[in-house]
């Protein structure tokens, strides 16, 4: 399983991005599309997805489906309170590694 940030291109991912857990990018935009149109009216098109090469976000997968190779989409990850964003960097205490420096 790989880690996926899925968003609406035009709006971009500070707007809003869900966090994806699947195989391919294909399969986590066919996943994350019903909850990213639901926010932003997006159309299939205007959905992206960005695999994330950072380990800590596998922290916040549901740890059964993740073992069972199950894709799935996680919608609260936690944010940097002072920057407002997740992925790149971990957040601890409420801040990210960037905003903490």
């Amino acid at each position: 399983m790989n880690a996926y940030m899925g968003y609406d291109r035009i709006l971009g991912p500070k707007q809003g991005a869900i966090l994806i857990f699947a195989k391919t990018s294909k399969e986590a935009k066919l996943i994350s599309y019903k909850m990213i149109h639901s926010w932003f009216s997006s159309s299939w098109i205007d959905v992206s997805i960005k695999k994330m090469d950072a380990h800590h976000l596998f922290k916040h997968a549901d740890q059964l489906k993740l073992m069972n190779n199950i894709p799935h989409i996680i919608d609260d990850v936690e944010v940097c309170y002072r920057c407002q964003l997740w992925g790149e960097y971990e957040v601890t205490d409420g801040l990210c590694e960037c905003c903490r420096n």
